[in-house]
């Protein structure tokens, strides 16, 4: 059976790029997670030459304490400044400062206990 219908062709050529787009789309969102992840455990860890792998920091990033978690997530994630924090938590910058040294320990005594 032979089908000459040009638009069943035209149609399926039409989902195939929206397929297409659809994947690109997706690899592109993956890439962009995992680069995000591997930045943030560089920045967390402090050492670049260290060889970890995404699930390894999500895992150990999950196992802390909420509000720790919150505070990295809005500083290196979001991009939030130590100012802005401060505003955010109604504090003064330095007690920000000294609340994200003390999550970065936290998530480094995490790190050490799991590797």
């Amino acid at each position: 059976m032979k089908i000459e219908n040009h638009h069943y062709f035209y149609g399926r050529k039409i989902i195939w790029n929206e397929y297409q787009a659809i994947l690109r789309e997706e690899r592109r969102k993956y890439m962009e997670q995992r680069e995000m992840i591997e930045w943030l455990g560089t920045k967390l860890l402090g050492d670049k030459s260290s060889s970890f792998t995404g699930v390894e920091i999500v895992d150990t990033f999950n196992q802390l304490d909420e509000k720790q978690r919150k505070l990295l997530q809005m500083r290196y994630v979001y991009g939030f400044s130590v100012k802005e924090l401060a505003t955010y938590y109604n504090v003064d910058p330095s007690r920000i400062s000294h609340r994200l040294t003390e999550s970065r320990k936290a998530f480094k005594k995490l790190w050490e206990g799991d590797c």
